[in-house]
């Protein structure tokens, strides 16, 4: 019987995934959105309101969440028009 350990390939049960641009989501509140932007909420709830453009928003378990990622995309593209 030999004394050296054989090396096993170890694979954890639930391997991480890799981060992409589609899992790293950075979702944040309104409040903490006119708080990157130096505005008000109020602001950034009328920019999710619009009818032509709106800035892009979700209602997760009742509350409104956003993309802080597709919000400052939002801002290079539409941010000078409102």
């Amino acid at each position: 019987i030999s004394m050296t350990a054989t090396l096993i390939d170890y694979k954890p049960k639930f391997p991480k995934k890799a981060q992409t641009k589609s899992n790293a989501t950075s979702w944040r509140t309104p409040k903490e959105i006119a708080e990157h932007f130096r505005t008000t909420e109020a602001t950034v709830s009328r920019w999710g309101t619009l009818p032509i453009n709106p800035l892009p928003r979700k209602k997760i378990g009742g509350k409104v969440l956003i993309d802080l990622h597709e919000a400052d995309q939002w801002i290079k593209t539409y941010g000078t028009q409102y």
